[in-house]
C-alpha cells in the first residue's frame, strides 16, 4: 500500500489545538512568523480563522498541520504551507502529504494555483517544492540574513 493511501487530511478543529501549538513551537525556526504563541493565543486565533487549517492524520495519529493564507476564490488561489511533528521529520512524509493536500485543495476547494513563501534557509521545504513541480517567482526581502523565496504552483482541474 502507498504511503499516500494511509493519509488523511481534514480541516482543524479545537482538539487539535495543542498539537499545533506543540509543532508550531517546534517549527518556529522554519517560518516567517517568529512569536511563540501560548495555547490561549491560539484558541483565539483559531476562534477567528476565515479559512480553515488542515490536519494530516495516518491512522488516528495526527503528524502535521497545513497552514493556508490569502485564499482568492476568484483567482482559484492560496499560500499554503506544513509544519510536521518533529517526531515524524525525514520520513518520507512531506511529498505524498502535500500531494494529497494538493488535491484536496482544487477538487473540494477549487484551487488551481498554489504559492508558498519559504526562507531561504529552510533547505528541507525548498527541495521538496521543487520536487513537486514549484518554481520560483520571486526573492523577497524578509531580514539582513536571508530572504524568502516565492514559489507557485499551477496544478490540475
Amino acid at each position: 500500500m502507498a504511503m499516500i493511501d494511509l493519509m488523511e487530511i481534514r480541516e482543524m478543529r479545537l482538539d487539535d489545538l495543542k498539537f499545533f501549538n506543540r509543532v508550531r513551537s517546534s517549527s518556529v525556526d522554519y517560518i516567517h512568523d517568529k512569536v511563540d504563541y501560548s495555547y490561549g493565543d491560539n484558541i483565539i486565533w483559531f476562534n477567528k480563522l476565515e479559512h480553515p487549517y488542515f490536519i494530516l492524520l495516518i491512522g488516528d495519529v495526527r503528524i502535521a498541520y497545513f497552514r493556508t493564507s490569502q485564499w482568492d476564490t476568484d483567482a482559484g488561489s492560496v499560500y499554503v504551507g506544513m509544519d510536521m511533528a518533529e517526531e515524524h521529520r525525514g520520513k518520507g512524509y512531506a511529498n505524498p502529504a502535500y500531494e494529497l493536500f494538493f488535491k484536496i485543495l482544487a477538487d473540494d476547494y477549487n484551487m488551481n494555483k498554489l504559492y508558498v513563501e519559504i526562507l531561504t534557509s529552510n533547505r528541507r521545504s525548498l527541495h521538496v517544492m521543487n520536487k513537486l513541480g514549484f518554481t520560483v517567482t520571486d526573492l523577497l526581502p524578509y531580514n539582513d540574513k536571508e530572504k524568502s523565496i516565492k514559489m507557485e504552483l499551477a496544478l490540475w482541474s
